[in-house]
C-alpha cells in the first residue's frame, strides 16, 4: 500500500458517510474534509491520556551544555510526559512558581535533585547550575502532535481511531450547511467515543500499569 492510500480510504468513507459521492468533491471539497479530519486527530491527540497514544510517544535525548539552564523543545511537541537529567528521574515544577523553587529553604535544587518547568517554548533544569563532563545528556519523553494527512501522508493513530476521527469531520461538515443539530450530535458521539477510550487508559502515573476494564455504567444504553 503507498503512502497516502490510509488516507485516501478515510476520506472516501467520510465522504460516504455524508452522502456526498462525488469522488471529485460535489459539496466539500477534499482539502476541507482533510483539514476536519486533521482536527480529529488533534482533538484526540489533547483529550486522551498517553496510555492510548503509543504511536505519539517520542524520546527526546540531547547533549547537555554547561551552565545552560533552557533547551528548545521539539518542533512536533505536545506535551511532556516524563524529564530526565543526567539519567535522573527530573520532578516537574510549575513555571509561574519557578521563584517560590529557587527561595524555599526546604527545596534545594542540584543536580542529584533536579527540577523542570516549561516556559517560552523551553525546557529549562533548575539544578543549581548545569554541569558536563562528557556526553552528559538530558531526555524529554513526550507526545508529539499527529502529523497532518494528505493525499501523500497516511495517519499515525491506530486504525481504531479513524470512525471517531471521521465522526468528528461529519460534525464539522455540518456547521456550514447550518445542520447545527447534526453537527451537535456527532459531536457528543466523538466526545462519547474519547471518553470510552480513555476509560480503558485511565493511569495515575505515566507508563503506571495496565490499562484499566471500561466502566460498565459508562456504556449503559440511553446515557
Amino acid at each position: 500500500m503507498a503512502d497516502g492510500d490510509i488516507s485516501k480510504a478515510l476520506l472516501a468513507t467520510t465522504r460516504a458517510r455524508l452522502g456526498d459521492r462525488d469522488p471529485i468533491g460535489g459539496i466539500w471539497s477534499d482539502a476541507e474534509i482533510y483539514a476536519f479530519l486533521n482536527e480529529g486527530f488533534a482533538e484526540m491527540a489533547l483529550c486522551l491520556p498517553d496510555g492510548a497514544l503509543p504511536q505519539l510517544t517520542k524520546v527526546q535525548s540531547a547533549a547537555l551544555v554547561g551552565a545552560q539552564s533552557n533547551y528548545d523543545l521539539p518542533s512536533d511537541f505536545l506535551r511532556a510526559r516524563l524529564v530526565k537529567y543526567k539519567d535522573i528521574v527530573a520532578r516537574h515544577w510549575p513555571a509561574l512558581h519557578k521563584e517560590a523553587l529557587r527561595a524555599d529553604a526546604l527545596i534545594v535544587p542540584s543536580e542529584t535533585n533536579p527540577f523542570w518547568y516549561l516556559e517560552n517554548n523551553d525546557l529549562y533544569f533548575e539544578v543549581s547550575s548545569v554541569t558536563q563532563a562528557g556526553a552528559e545528556k538530558y531526555e524529554l519523553w513526550y507526545i508529539k502532535r499527529p502529523v497532518a494527512i494528505s493525499t501523500t501522508v497516511d495517519p499515525e493513530l491506530h486504525a481504531s481511531s479513524f470512525d471517531i476521527v471521521e465522526t468528528y469531520a461529519h460534525s464539522r461538515c455540518m456547521e456550514p450547511q447550518k445542520a447545527f443539530d447534526m453537527a451537535k450530535l456527532m459531536r457528543a458521539h466523538f466526545d462519547e467515543e474519547n471518553y470510552l477510550v480513555a476509560l480503558r487508559h485511565q493511569q495515575p502515573e505515566a507508563f503506571e500499569g495496565i490499562a484499566y476494564d471500561p466502566d460498565p455504567e459508562a456504556m449503559r444504553p440511553g446515557r
